[in-house]
């Protein structure tokens, strides 16, 4: 378990993820975090892979690697944070933190939970590099995303289809030495 001054990342216990599980059975929700996870699904499939120890046991992705993110005041799970396509051989990953509830927005708290989780992908795990993808039309979190310091590496076009219609992604990337030095690094200051 590590955290943040206001979140907590732990693997969650069954009995504390009843919450994620449900929200996860949610097509829209899953199709907004990646077309690769396996839906529909419901909550018993997320609680047996939570039950055998699955690395990704919200999503059921392949490759990647999922923590709950509590609140300190909450003993409930508020959100995941997750790696995924991980490459080990080139020590890259693809990062997703999403919130649950929608009352959390607006706070910085999806900041916060972004800035850590690519502090502990960085300083923890050792990852040299970490991408992420956002609909071109998601302009607060193409705003954040910039505010941790990731660069725009191009533009997938028409490359989704969402809520009926296609959809660009943005494609995104950060660099361990450009977040070294970025203002939203801990270590200068800012977390």
């Amino acid at each position: 378990m590590f955290g943040s001054e206001r979140l907590l990342f732990s693997y969650p216990p069954d009995a504390e993820s009843g919450r994620l599980a449900g929200w996860l059975c949610e097509l829209e929700n899953v199709r907004l975090m990646s077309p690769l996870l396996p839906y529909p699904q419901n909550p018993r499939q997320v609680l047996d892979r939570l039950s055998a120890g699955h690395a990704a046991p919200f999503t059921g992705a392949p490759g990647a690697y999922e923590l709950s993110i509590y609140m300190r005041d909450r003993p409930e799970p508020v959100g995941i944070a997750g790696l995924y396509s991980i490459d080990q051989g080139h020590s890259v990953a693809e990062i997703g933190v999403s919130l649950l509830d929608p009352e959390l927005q607006g706070r910085g708290l999806g900041f916060e939970a972004h800035q850590r989780w690519v502090q502990y992908a960085f300083e923890d795990l050792g990852f040299q590099k970490l991408t992420g993808t956002v609909k071109s039309s998601n302009t607060r979190a193409l705003a954040l995303a910039k505010k941790l310091g990731m660069q725009t590496e191009g533009i997938l076009r028409s490359h989704r289809y969402m809520s009926g219609a296609r959809v660009d992604l943005v494609l995104l990337g950060l660099l361990r030495e450009e977040w070294r030095i970025h203002p939203s690094a801990p270590d200068q200051g800012n977390g």
